[in-house]
Formats: C-alpha cells, structure tokens, sequence
C-alpha cells in the first residue's frame, strides 16, 4: 500500500518509519525546507521555525514511546543514545521524601528520555533518509484531501490522497 503522511516532524516520521518496514511505500510531506543539518549541535543551533516553535524546548520521550522505539525501531533508539540523549530511570524521578525507593521488576520499561526536540527530530530525519521506502518532500503544503465514494453498505468516503502545493521556501 502507498501512504501519504502530510506533517514531517517526529509523529510524521515515526509512522512513516513504521509503515515503510511494515512494507509500505510512504511519502511525507512536509511544509517546511528543513535542510539537514550535518550533526546534532548545528540541528539545534538552526530548529527555530515559526510553524514548530517547541522544536527549541526541552523534551522527554516517554517511558512507553521509548519502550516501542527498543521493539520496533532500535536503531533510532541507539541513535538518539549516540547523540546525547539521557535515559532518566524511575529512580531518578521519585522524589527523596518517599520512604520506599526500591526498584522493583519491570522498572526497566519506564525510563524516560530527555533531550532537546532538535535531537529527536535530527535523529527521526536521518533514520527517515536511510529507509528506501520511506520519501521526505520539503516545501510542500497540503491544501486539501481528495476522497473516494465508500464501499458498499451506506459506508462513508474514505481519503484516496491530498492536494498539495509546491512553495519556494528558502531555509530559515
């Protein structure tokens, strides 16, 4: 199957990785000319784009996301460790006050991941660039979705694919 992911920032990404290794061809399409940056410091230093303005802020990668990236995308997961993000192990985040600290089986699975926002989608971009079935557009802005009729049974029409409009962006 062919999908078309309209929005190329970290859920776009995420399932475009996803869906590609499922089998899929998969296209995103991304309004922004984001040029890739050669390492992660110089992705930080050149994020700040008024249509993501979190891309400069702190971010955690949740225990479960993390968990989800060892199963199914490990080596994002090892990228993001080889740029610099911090695991943060439940013991980490409890507060000194509680009497009972103990780790206990299973605590493994809920450590979070701290990071700048730059990072994951640096790491998500590169990952993105390396999968064959996976196409990145830049500069391109969806404008609408074309539909077809439903199956049969009164069923409602479903998203056949999007109109775009190719922009002459320069990088910011």
């Amino acid at each position: 199957m062919d999908v078309v992911i309209v929005g190329g920032s970290a859920a776009g990404l995420f399932a475009g990785l996803l869906l590609a290794r499922a089998g899929h061809q998969v296209l995103v399409l991304e309004r922004d000319c984001l040029q890739p940056a050669p390492d992660v410091e110089s992705a930080a230093a050149a994020a700040f784009r008024p249509s993501a303005p979190q891309i400069v802020q702190p971010h955690i990668v949740m225990a479960r996301c993390r968990q989800l990236l060892i199963e199914h995308l490990p080596d994002v997961y090892a990228g993001l460790l080889a740029a610099g993000v911090a695991e943060a192990p439940l013991r980490t985040q409890m507060p000194n006050s509680l009497s009972d600290t103990a780790i206990r089986p299973g605590d493994e699975r809920l450590i979070s991941m701290m990071t700048r926002r730059s990072t994951v989608d640096w790491v998500l971009h590169r990952a993105a660039a390396a999968e064959p079935r996976v196409t990145v557009q830049f500069g391109v802005k969806v404008t609408g979705l074309r539909t077809a009729p439903g199956q049969s049974g009164g069923r409602p029409p479903h998203v056949a694919g999007c109109r775009g409009l190719r922009m002459q962006i320069s990088p910011l």
